[in-house]
């Protein structure tokens, strides 16, 4: 867009710029300059384009190429300049208009991100958009390298800069007949390269712009849709229902894609017989790519002068803009959803099992709304699944992808009953322009019904139907293990070798030893475990010490919990309690602990004398979510000695 049609720039920059839609093409060299159409090339109307088709009612774009990158596409975008400082300098432009077309100056006193172009910066420099959009779960940004330019003549004032629009993806340019770029996919943060399909749209084309593919990126193409409609009179064609681009094939393979060049007729202005406005369809079209990692691409713009020569001076090309739009001009088949699950330690999976019989988990339904123009809204947008019986569902809600902005109310109607999901886009986001261009997540919370004591598999898939289109999701599945109840056995040794449920001591100095051994059970009731406590009831006439906390290997645990007492009574309590329950759930854990009796009175044992001999119980407990489950009772029985005899029989 050329920025000296006074009109056309005040309203474009009201436009909600989105993305341009190329997700990466690799593409070595791109035609940077015209020199590639000579005399020889042919030139005709875009619908001679190999691959174009003249759009008509009815036509539909595969849903294969629904992919665009556009601004805030997966979570909130940002711009940075890589390969060279940020040192955008508008000055120049915005003297230009000042006074002239002062929202225009005003317009470019906001930009913040740029540079100035510079030889050695040729395909090292350039911008980072990130979370641009999903290439299927996986969230990705926008590399775009410069890789080359051409400088206008007679620069004056006036330099050479690349800025980025705020809060769009789209340059103001200055100073420059054309300029290069390779856009690129990469995953998010980094700059690894991501292979997918898509399409992009290139709107608003006149006033002598154009675009050139190179060979490798015409390679790549799979369809040019192109719409018509009726050019205005008093217009470039006017009166005529067509499209006003033309085409032509380069003798080095590359195409271009250009509109007729203006004369210039003052100063710097041109004809106003060449401008469109964003969405004229008779000055876009839209273009798919299959399984490309980048695409190289030369957009420029060219004016004359009165007498046939180019107009190549800076003041001819003041600011110009690149952008493009983030819809096509026919409506697109619905995106397939994709459907992920999750659990405590399993992240967005295809396949999960859980920790325990009765751990909630959560599926993921992911389903882009494609970006359309308002005569292509949607007349339906629902949303069902069918959740098996076994497990219950426990929430429902929708937010924007990869965020926890809530978006249920806005947008849908709950229709849910029981474990039947229904959800349902409302009249009014239908047909709200917001609705569209996003990424949705609908988010069942679910949770088993417990008790089963087989392993259970519970595969899952959900459907959208978007137009009258129905779209599932691929399946994935959960494996619930069998319940695990908590249980617990208390044994006694004099020895640490022989074991029972009774010990006599022969002498009340020596240690004897306590092994309880706990199986942690996966649940407490219907309830997740989220405590894990072992303790150890000890009568107060014992002494205890070397207190020991293992797992099922023998491995000491002890410092993965903490170790109270308290005392109740005639009774010790020495509490274990894990630090992180999870990582016990369904697991043994066995609690070891000397004891003696040396400090014992006679007093205390006299207390514990049945039928002439001294018994000595300990039980312990398994305390899961607070609730004690008692081991059984183990007994201790000390031989008669003739000092402790002696005064029983003084009694």
């Amino acid at each position: 867009m050329d920025f000296s049609k006074k009109s056309k720039f005040k309203s474009f920059l009201k436009r909600p710029l989105v993305l341009l839609a190329v997700v990466a093409m690799v593409a070595s060299s791109l035609v940077g300059s015209l020199a590639a159409f000579t005399n020889k090339a042919s030139a005709a109307s875009i619908t001679t384009a190999p691959n174009a088709t003249t759009i008509k009612s009815g036509m539909m774009a595969d849903a294969k190429y629904n992919f665009i990158a556009q601004w805030n596409g997966s979570g909130k975008s940002t711009v940075s300049v890589f390969g060279t400082p940020n040192n955008y300098d508008a000055s120049a432009m915005i003297a230009h208009y000042n006074g002239k077309v002062s929202s225009n100056a005003t317009s470019l006193k906001s930009v913040k991100t740029g540079f100035v172009p510079k030889a050695s910066l040729k395909g090292k420099a350039g911008f980072t958009f990130s979370n641009v959009g999903y290439v299927g779960t996986q969230n990705v940004d926008l590399r775009a390298t410069m890789m080359n330019y051409t400088l206008a003549s007679d620069m004056g004032s006036y330099k050479p800069n690349i800025g980025v629009k705020p809060n769009e993806i789209g340059f103001f340019e200055s100073a420059l007949l054309n300029t290069k770029w390779k856009y690129e996919i990469v995953k998010h943060g980094t700059t690894t390269s991501v292979t997918t399909s898509g399409f992009y749209t290139f709107n608003d084309l006149d006033a002598g712009q154009y675009i050139t593919f190179d060979k490798a990126t015409v390679a790549g193409l799979q369809n040019i849709y192109v719409p018509t409609a009726t050019i205005p009179t008093g217009k470039y064609m006017g009166g005529k229902n067509t499209n006003w681009i033309s085409y032509s094939k380069g003798t080095d393979g590359s195409e271009k894609f250009y509109t007729n060049v203006p004369v210039i007729t003052s100063g710097a202005n041109t004809t106003q017989a060449n401008s469109s406005s964003d969405m004229d369809k008779y000055a876009m079209f839209t273009a798919t790519y299959n399984s490309l990692s980048a695409v190289t691409f030369t957009y420029g713009e060219l004016h004359n002068n009165k007498d046939g020569s180019a107009a190549n001076k800076a003041v001819n090309h003041a600011v110009w803009y690149f952008g493009y739009a983030a819809s096509k001009p026919l409506p697109s088949a619905p995106t397939p959803p994709k459907k992920l699950v999750s659990d405590s330690d399993q992240k967005n999976v295809t396949d999960n099992t859980l920790t325990s019989s009765v751990e909630p988990y959560t599926y993921t339904i992911r389903q882009l709304i494609n970006k359309e123009i308002s005569e292509n809204y949607y007349s339906n947008a629902d949303f069902t699944d069918n959740v098996d019986s076994r497990v219950k569902v426990t929430g429902v809600k929708v937010v924007l992808a990869g965020t926890s902005t809530d978006v249920t109310s806005k947008y849908f109607t709950n229709k849910t009953s029981g474990n039947n999901v229904k959800l349902s886009a409302t009249a009014a986001a239908l047909k709200d322009s917001t609705f569209y261009g996003k990424n949705y997540d609908v988010q069942i919370s679910v949770k088993p019904n417990g008790g089963n004591t087989t392993k259970l598999d519970i595969p899952n898939t959900g459907s959208w139907n978007i137009n009258k289109q129905p779209v599932t999701s691929n399946k994935v599945i959960t494996h619930i293990p069998p319940k695990v109840d908590t249980g617990i056995t208390k044994t006694v040794s004099t020895d640490n070798e022989t074991w029972g449920n009774t010990a006599t001591i022969d002498d009340l100095t020596k240690d004897y030893f306590y092994k309880s051994e706990v199986t942690v059970g996966d649940h407490n009731g219907s309830d997740v475990v989220s405590s894990v406590a072992v303790r150890e009831n000890f009568e107060n006439l014992q002494s205890y010490s070397n207190l020991k906390v293992s797992d099922s290997t023998g491995t000491d645990i002890t410092a993965n919990g903490t170790v109270t007492k308290s005392t109740s009574g005639k009774t010790t309590q020495i509490t274990w309690t894990a630090k992180n329950p999870a990582t016990l759930v369904g697991k043994k854990v066995i609690m070891t602990v000397n004891a003696n009796l040396k400090s014992a009175t006679t007093s205390q044992l006299e207390d514990y004398m049945t039928s002439g001999k001294i018994q000595i119980p300990n039980t312990t407990d398994a305390v899961i979510n607070g609730t004690a489950t008692p081991s059984n009772k183990t007994e201790v029985t000390p031989k008669l000695i003739k000092d402790f005899q002696a005064k029983y029989l003084e009694k």
